[in-house]
């Protein structure tokens, strides 16, 4: 006679699948209670959502403030246009005449001052980079046979 062995673990697993399976495979869905909105069979009204292109009072308020806005702006601009034509000794080629003879001493002026501005940040680059050299050689242990700095 054979002995045969049974891992009880495996038995239970085999047996909880073997539920699963069966409870898996019935085609039947259980019955919905009477009136549920799943049930294909009932009727539930249908309300048609609001039409959501149409603006709301606030946005209808900003685009009316944004288009005056707007008009005035462009007013305003065709009214400075008027202006400029209007005014006596405001011409154009008087003006940048003055501004081409009143800019070259303010540029050499400034050419100066930074120049001069950039050699004290050299000089001062050099200072602290010389400090911070002998700083360095100071810290380093010095070898022996190496002669002093």
């Amino acid at each position: 006679m054979m002995n045969t062995r049974i891992d009880r673990t495996k038995l239970v697993c085999a047996i909880v699948g073997a539920g699963l399976l069966a409870g898996c495979a019935a085609t039947t869905p259980l019955p919905l209670p009477p009136g549920n909105p799943a049930d294909a069979t009932v009727r539930v009204p249908v309300r048609t959502p609001d039409n959501l292109l149409v603006h709301d009072e606030t946005t209808v308020a900003i685009v009316g403030e944004l288009s005056q806005s707007a008009r005035n702006a462009k007013s305003a601009e065709s009214m400075q246009h008027m202006n400029h034509g209007s005014m006596p000794g405001m011409q154009h080629g008087e003006m940048q005449m003055e501004d081409h003879q009143a800019k070259p001493t303010d540029v050499e002026g400034e050419k100066k001052a930074l120049a001069d501005e950039m050699k004290k940040t050299a000089d001062e680059m050099k200072r602290t980079s010389d400090a911070m050299k002998q700083q360095s050689a100071k810290q380093r242990p010095k070898k022996e046979g190496t002669p002093p700095e």
